[in-house]
């Protein structure tokens, strides 16, 4: 039996994938085919999901996402651009025959090399890791098991006059001040189109929370949703939210959000293990699960796992700048070929 695990490429309405997202601990929003739709109609990417066989039985999934007019030049992929958790899911035993199976599948359709972005099932502490809050106790519980100071900001946020949206009507406003942040730090903010795809492509799943005061947002953040897991995907605030609270409000707001939807878990997303956004994240009460980088390269059939580093994506978007390339999102470039990652060790 072991013999036969084999991939077979899917359709994108694929329903028994859809299904098995709705089951797997790991499956993510990223993953759906509402995402796949999102990067096809900001960036013109291709998704192509791939089921993972082991004789009549599906034991995982792996997608990944290629340019047309590359795909056919033995292009180098990746699952999936701009999140960090759409690798493989499924059953992690056999390992070895399932990297076999994802090397023949990537030779037989012309990929030189392939890289699964996932979070492993385990705490982890090296690089980047992705905070993880399980909501397997009742809300009014996890309230209460907040310190008092995180409930003190919570309400201090919640007596200020602004007012709570959540529908996409601010999202033209929400943007200039996330595109403002983002370029405060030196990264290149994602076209408006992208979130705008967000919130219709994933329309009930997908959401903006914004805060307003005198028509002027002072916060805010796209959520997603699935059963599985509610994720604040991108948040941003002006120093007068910050200072008030704000974004301690929208971090509750999501979780609230999450019991409603009936996801079993909250993601905060990546962070730098240690670093001052990762003990935000970790005061909620949110574990770490390692983020990992599994290479596959086709030519010499070795697989390679790295553990995602901040400081090496970092080089690659300061690499695509001194070569000319205008960086969009922290994987991918407009410009540049998906092979470009590869040069960075």
């Amino acid at each position: 039996m072991e013999n036969s695990i084999s991939c077979q490429g899917l359709e994108q309405d694929d329903s028994a994938y859809e299904k098995f997202l709705l089951t797997h601990p790991n499956s993510t929003f990223e993953q759906t085919a509402a995402y796949a739709r999102i990067l096809k109609k900001t960036y013109g990417y291709e998704v192509q999901r791939v089921a993972i066989r082991n004789g009549p039985e599906i034991i995982g999934y792996f997608s990944y996402a290629f340019k047309e007019r590359f795909h056919k030049k033995n292009a180098s992929v990746i699952s999936l651009p701009h999140t960090s958790t759409a690798g493989y899911i499924g059953d992690r035993r056999n390992s070895g025959l399932v990297d076999n199976a994802i090397l023949d599948y990537l030779k037989a359709n012309s990929i030189i090399r392939g890289e699964l972005r996932q979070s492993l099932n385990q705490a982890g502490k090296r690089g980047d890791v992705i905070r993880i809050l399980d909501l397997s106790i009742p809300r009014n519980l996890l309230f209460d098991s907040f310190k008092p100071a995180i409930r003190k900001k919570i309400r201090k946020a919640e007596k200020l006059s602004a007012i709570e949206v959540h529908t996409g009507d601010y999202l033209s406003e929400w943007y200039s001040l996330y595109a403002k942040n983002l370029k405060s730090m030196g990264t290149p903010p994602h076209p408006i189109s992208f979130w705008k795809a967000y919130l219709e492509e994933g329309e009930g799943c997908a959401k903006l929370i914004a805060y307003v005061i005198n028509e002027t947002v002072i916060a805010g953040g796209i959520i997603t949703f699935t059963k599985n897991q509610t994720e604040l995907v991108m948040s941003a605030s002006n120093e007068f939210a910050k200072s008030n609270q704000v974004n301690m409000l929208l971090y509750w707001r999501t979780i609230e959000a999450a019991y409603e939807f009936g996801s079993r878990k909250v993601s905060f997303g990546r962070s730098s293990y240690g670093s001052s956004g990762d003990e935000y994240k970790a005061q909620w009460g949110a574990e770490p699960f390692q983020l990992e980088y599994r290479k596959f390269d086709v030519s010499s059939r070795t697989v390679t796992n790295e553990y995602q580093s901040s400081a090496k994506q970092g080089l690659w978007v300061y690499a695509a700048k001194l070569m000319g390339f205008v960086p969009v999102g922290t994987f991918m470039t407009e410009k540049c070929i998906p092979k470009l990652r590869f040069l960075i060790p």
